[in-house]
């Protein structure tokens, strides 16, 4: 597997601040929103914690690849498990965002197919290192 490492926890990382940014739009605005019209608007929430959420995923999947460079064949599968268990959490507060009419039905389900995708990927990517390292 011709794979840079180094380049993919660097992409990491530059969309764990891209999100970070997001989440801190999201607090400002819902900070205006409460100031402004004097109203808890909980649909921010949401969005706020929807995207931590995707940052725990990032996270999860950049430990993968800095397991392939420390050469740690046992992490593989704590990681994928964990891995998922972010996915899980992931699709519920999307969820929510659906319910209370954050989303679109539409965008949610667009979500849950290109997470799947990469969540596929993710346990190529931890099978191959079992196999490999």
């Amino acid at each position: 597997m011709d794979f840079n490492f180094n380049i993919a926890i660097q992409s990491c990382d530059e969309r764990i601040e891209s999100i970070n940014q997001r989440i801190l739009q999201y607090k400002t605005t819902r900070m205006m929103v409460r100031l402004v019209i004097s109203k808890d608007d909980t649909k921010y929430d949401l969005l706020i914690q929807n995207l931590e959420q995707d940052i725990k995923i990032v996270k999860t999947e950049k430990l993968i690849y800095q397991t392939f460079l420390k050469k740690n064949k046992r992490m593989f599968q704590l990681l994928l498990e964990k891995y998922r268990e972010n996915m899980i959490e992931s699709f519920d507060i999307s969820g929510n965002l659906v319910k209370e009419g954050t989303i679109k039905e539409e965008e949610y389900r667009k979500y849950t197919i290109d997470s799947k995708k990469q969540q596929e990927y993710i346990k190529l990517i931890c099978k191959f290192g079992e196999d490999t390292l």
